[in-house]
């Protein structure tokens, strides 16, 4: 709810529009504000203005006359009657209220308190008459404690005094149904109006009216009355044919509107009679024109209410006393008058100004006063922690009549309903009590004497004000229906909270979902640390930064997570000197401490058990010089002594009974005072702003302080508030420092920051904006640039003005508040699989295994490798890899990781190579067979991570059978005569023959030809030569073969030399081993395809010669004949 602040002569507002553009650009976040929406004044003469709506409830002469001036009548005296609201009472009657609150004085002039007035159901003297022992005091429960969706009710049910929707719902019977009537004419296609007198017609009920139009220009209303039926009512055009009309018109159009806003349009044809055309409408029983009622009030929205200032003890205050100021409303506005309205009901002794705003001046007849109206305030407001302005105690005070209901963000903490005399209370918010001083009593009551006592309502656990940033808003609703005295006081000093804001997030938007966790981790050792400084604030104040105020979340992809739990009050430096004992491990229950100065004497203390901590602890004022811990009071007992702990640790930690421990730092969580100096701002220089820190609490048992020299600083997620440390208008610098800061964690010890090895434009894309206490943008920007209110007329370069977007509001709480938004800087991790031909020819289909391995993500330090379960694409399609980081593709497809965070270092190997192949190159460097390097924003190319396949080193094998060996048992090597028998000679030997004598063997020879292609034909790559030789070793071996290392793709034409092997003729060409089909044979040669897979030619020969000579025998490496051993 806005406030507004008006001097009593006051300019216009300045009205600024930003374009909703803006926000769109910053749509990756939503800039949260509160509408702190407090108070100030600036001069004496100066009013606070507070939004109201205002309720005239009708008297039954306005229902019955409308229009007509609110008048009671009067009875003897002079008095007005006691009871002029028949009408609307009878309408609240017939609601069905448990506990109706009627309008009138119900005061029973025979002194007959049993009969209740007749034909109000529901009637209790307490609800509708002061109490007879005790006229000022309240009557209590006659409304819900809480309100339904800012709705005053009973029991559930909405009452009607504050609700326009009732009054529009429920009317009076027979007033006035149609309010205006307008028509234009048709004529050559067009419909016009008539250019004399298009103003609306008033349309007065219950007689024929008439218009004559374009001669005399004259209309006929002859009723002046409102209030009639208007059944059967006629509405009549004549239209003068004699002269002047260029075209005659051929239809009429009616706009004829209702009281209630329904508007219809009615068509007419013109009727000709003579030289007479007219156009006649008749009200239908059954139309919307029908007498729809006249509303039992009228009701007036977000009327400005003008309280004044004043001061007292040095402490502003804002007020209203209808006593000492006549206010009057004339319709549109408030108004303060010198026309004073006297309550003349009173004993004229006591006759003061009272509160009639719908009258100016006393009016000649007292039943002209206006006794029925009411009023709902909205004032936000906010809360310092103490309830305390300047050191008086901050509240809100009333003193009048009738009913008053005062509620607290929709909680009732001010009960003073009934129709009572001048009553008091307040609500004091430094004590959380609201009192009714004059007393009080249960209001369903139908004794009209029922006694009464002081109402005291304690209101600390009902709302919360721990926060004093946070808005608040008092409703306060008003009603004056008792026909007696009217007179109102308002009295409050609520102060204002001025609040600068830095909000520091983090969004981890796009990361990998793998990543996300240990990326977040990571986040949280960048700090980031502010150049804040200020010029022109000649006031220093508290700076609000207390690092366990309030709770500390953070919120990741919707996720918040609690770091820190606050106690939501403001801090206060602690006392004394606390010792912790952690006796599990001794399994000690009833620890005592004796403490005691050296030369002084001791006492024993029985320690208290901490269930947050699952400790012990004992407070003593100061830190004692021994400690000696028992378990039990007295001597008896295990026992360990030690000296005073050492400084700053204040946690003893038993190992086992008795045997030993160690001193540690304990914090007691909860409300700590922030190390650092607070801001003293020097208005004519520049002046850093906060040597202070928010962080998180880093575990258990860690202090939730944070030192570092220097400006702000703020872990992601945190905000930093600064409360009543500015003066309006005063000027800022502001940015991110681009070093950013790490911390330090060590178990129980507070966190230390030190400059990191990082920057924020290196690891985050910024984004920052700047809003005002209405949300309105004044500033958008990017990188660590300076903050400016860059969106305004006068926006400025490098600095900016702490003020609202409205400058001429001064009541409203300067709050601004700066985002910045540091987005994760990420990229991708792309590799692809290809094959060299010779390799896709093997397995085009085959799938190969990629492990993809990180450290140091997002720059961090954790340099161990590990793998994740990725979400990755293959040609765009999603997958998500395996646990142990493997991703799997085929020749020609290409893996993308996205929402890799800058900094990580990765590497993908391939793994599990199917058999047959081998890497070749990545990224075109034969050289490597790792994809390595460190993420970055540019974007990673395909080619870069190209993983290309060949095959394995090739062999293939040639293979030569035979049937029998070079030497048989028939061989004559020796030459000797036919029939000469080896035996029967002295050359020694055995029953084969001569093997033994010869070294001689038979060589097989093969011609090997390289090829590029599969035809064999024109000049070869190379040649070469392989032997298969048999000698008589080989014993009764066949079959032998030679496999060689070739060059895998390539074709190899491979040829026996047949002259070499004259005892042996060819007899044929077998292929075999290779699935590719590459290889061949034909009748002379074989054709091999050379891979992994190791293809075979196999050449057969089979003996010929069978002469018992060694003429004609070859060998290649020895051929001779001679005894062994010569």
């Amino acid at each position: 709810m806005k406030v507004f602040l008006k001097a009593a002569c006051c300019k216009g507002k300045r009205s600024v529009s930003l374009l909703l553009a803006v926000l769109l650009l910053f749509s990756v976040f939503t800039v949260v504000l509160s509408n702190v929406s407090t108070l100030h004044a600036q001069a004496a003469d100066d009013f606070l203005y507070i939004p109201v709506s205002l309720y005239d409830y009708k008297y039954d002469n306005q229902i019955n006359t409308p229009g007509a001036a609110p008048d009671a009548g009067t009875r003897s005296g002079g008095y007005p009657i006691k009871t002029p609201y028949n009408e609307l009472n009878t309408a609240i009657s017939d609601s069905g209220y448990t506990v109706p609150l009627y309008f009138g004085d119900f005061y029973p002039d025979s002194g007959n308190w049993s009969q209740t007035p007749s034909g109000l159901r529901n009637f209790y003297w307490g609800a509708n008459i002061a109490n007879q022992n005790a006229t000022n005091a309240a009557a209590q429960g006659l409304v819900d404690d809480t309100l339904t969706d800012g709705k005053l009710t009973q029991d559930g049910k909405e009452l009607p005094y504050f609700s326009k929707d009732w009054f529009n719902q429920n009317r009076s019977t027979g007033t006035e149904a149609v309010n205006t009537v307008s028509f234009e004419f048709y004529s050559n296609g067009s419909w016009w109006e008539d250019a004399a007198d298009s103003v609306k017609r008033t349309f007065i009920q219950g007689n024929t009216y008439t218009y004559t139009v374009h001669n005399n220009q004259s209309r006929t209303f002859t009723q002046t009355e409102k209030g009639q039926a208007t059944n059967a009512t006629t509405f009549i055009i004549n239209l003068d044919a004699s002269n002047g009309w260029a075209s005659k018109p051929e239809r009429v159009r009616l706009y004829i509107t209702s009281v209630s806003g329904q508007t219809s349009v009615q068509e007419i044809n013109i009727t000709v009679n003579g030289t007479q055309r007219r156009a006649t409408f008749v009200l239908e029983n059954n139309s919307i024109y029908t007498a729809q009622g006249q509303s039992y009030a009228d009701v007036y929205e977000n009327i400005e209410f003008p309280f004044y200032q004043t001061v007292d003890n040095g402490v502003t205050y804002y007020e209203f006393d209808s006593e000492q100021r006549n206010l009057y409303f004339n319709g549109s506005t408030f108004t303060y008058t010198d026309n004073a309205v006297y309550d003349t009901m009173m004993n004229m002794s006591q006759c003061k100004p009272g509160f009639f705003p719908f009258n100016n001046g006393n009016p000649g007849d007292k039943g002209k006063l206006n006794y029925g109206f009411g009023a709902k305030f909205e004032i936000p407001f906010s809360m310092t922690n103490d309830g305390k302005v300047n050191g008086q105690d901050i509240v809100f005070e009333f003193t009048g009549d009738d009913d008053v209901w005062v509620f607290i963000d929709g909680k009732l903490v001010l009960d003073m309903g009934g129709a009572h005399a001048k009553s008091s209370g307040s609500i004091n918010f430094n004590t959380k009590k609201a009192t009714v001083t004059t007393g009080a009593f249960d209001g369903k009551t139908t004794n009209q004497s029922s006694a009464t006592s002081a109402s005291v309502i304690d209101f600390s656990e009902l709302i919360d004000f721990s926060n004093p940033t946070q808005t608040h808003t008092l409703t306060m609703f008003y009603l004056e229906r008792g026909m007696w005295e009217s007179n109102m006081k308002l009295r409050f000093n609520f102060p204002q909270t001025n609040t600068f804001t830095i909000d520091n997030r983090t969004s981890f938007e796009g990361i990998n979902n793998a990543l996300l966790a240990d990326t977040i981790k990571e986040a949280d050792n960048d700090v980031v640390a502010y150049d804040f400084q200020n010029q022109g604030s000649t006031q220093a104040g508290d700076s609000g930064l207390y690092a366990s105020s309030y709770d500390v979340t953070r919120t990741v992809e919707g996720q918040s997570t609690l770091l820190y739990k606050g106690t939501g009050v403001e801090p206060t430096p602690a006392t004394g000197y606390t010792v912790y004992l952690n006796a599990q491990a001794a399994g000690w229950t009833t620890p005592y401490i004796w403490a005691w100065d050296t030369g002084g004497d001791g006492q024993d203390h029985q320690m208290a058990y901490d269930s947050e901590s699952g400790y012990y602890s004992y407070n003593f004022p100061s830190a004692p010089e021994n400690l000696l811990f028992k378990n039990g009071p007295g001597f008896g007992g295990v026992t360990k002594t030690n000296d005073t702990a050492p400084g700053g640790q204040n946690l003893f930690t038993l190992n086992a009974a008795g045997t030993g421990g160690s001193w540690s730092v304990y914090s007691t969580g909860g409300a700590q005072p922030q190390d650092g100096n607070n801001f003293v701002p020097d208005g004519n220089n520049w002046t850093e702003v906060g040597s202070q820190v928010l962080t998180e609490k880093y575990d258990a048992y860690a202090s939730p302080k944070t030192y570092v020299s220097g400006g702000q600083t703020l872990f992601y997620g945190q905000t930093a508030t600064y409360l009543n440390q500015f003066t309006r208008g005063s000027l800022f610098q502001l940015r991110q420092e681009d070093m950013l800061q790490r911390p330090t964690r060590v178990q129980g010890q507070a966190v230390v920051l030190n400059q990191s090895y990082k920057t924020l434009s290196e690891y985050y894309d910024t984004v920052w904006v700047l809003s005002d206490v209405d949300e309105n943008v004044l500033g958008v920007g990017e990188s660590n640039s300076y903050v400016t209110d860059n969106l305004l007329a006068a926006g400025r370069t490098d600095t900016f003005a702490y003020s609202n977007l409205d400058t001429e509001d001064i009541v409203r709480s300067t709050a601004q508040r700066v985002v910045f938004q540091n987005t994760v800087k990420t990229g991708d991790i792309v590799f692809k699989k290809e094959l060299t031909q010779a390799a896709a020819d093997l397995g085009a289909d085959a799938e190969f295994s990629f492990q993809v391995q990180i450290r140091n993500l997002f720059g961090g330090k954790d340099d161990t490798w590990k793998t994740y379960p990725v979400d990755y694409t293959v040609d765009g399609v999603a997958h998500t890899a395996l646990n142990d980081g493997i991703i799997k593709l085929k020749a020609g497809q290409t893996a993308t990781i996205s929402g890799v965070p800058v900094g990580t270092v990765y590497k993908v190997t391939e793994v599990n190579i199917p058999e047959g192949f081998r890497v070749d190159s990545v990224g075109g460097d034969s050289a490597k067979t790792v994809l390595a390097g460190t993420v970055t924003q540019n974007a990673m190319t395909a080619a870069q991570g190209t993983f290309v396949n060949d095959l394995s080193d090739a062999q293939i094998t040639i293979s030569k059978r035979i049937n029998e060996l070079y030497y048989g048992p028939n061989d004559n090597p020796a030459g000797l005569a036919e029939g000469v028998n080896i035996a029967d000679t002295d050359i020694p030997g055995d029953a084969h023959g001569y093997e033994n004598y010869t070294g001689a063997e038979q060589s097989f020879v093969f011609t090997v030809e390289q090829f590029a292609d599969r035809t064999c034909t024109g000049k070869p790559e190379k040649t070469f030569y392989v032997v298969i030789s048999f000698d008589k070793t080989d014993s009764e071996s066949l079959v032998k073969s030679e496999t060689i290392d070739v060059t895998p793709g390539k074709y190899y034409k491979i040829t026996e030399d047949t002259q070499l092997a004259w005892k042996y003729d060819l007899y044929g060409i077998s292929v075999s081993n290779d699935d590719t089909g590459n290889s061949y044979k034909d009748q002379n040669a074989a054709y091999l395809y050379a891979t992994v897979q190791n293809p075979v030619a196999e050449f057969e020969n089979r003996k010929s010669q069978t002469k018992n000579n060694i003429e004609g025998d070859t060998a290649l490496v020895v051929n001779r004949l001679s005894p062994a051993g010569t």
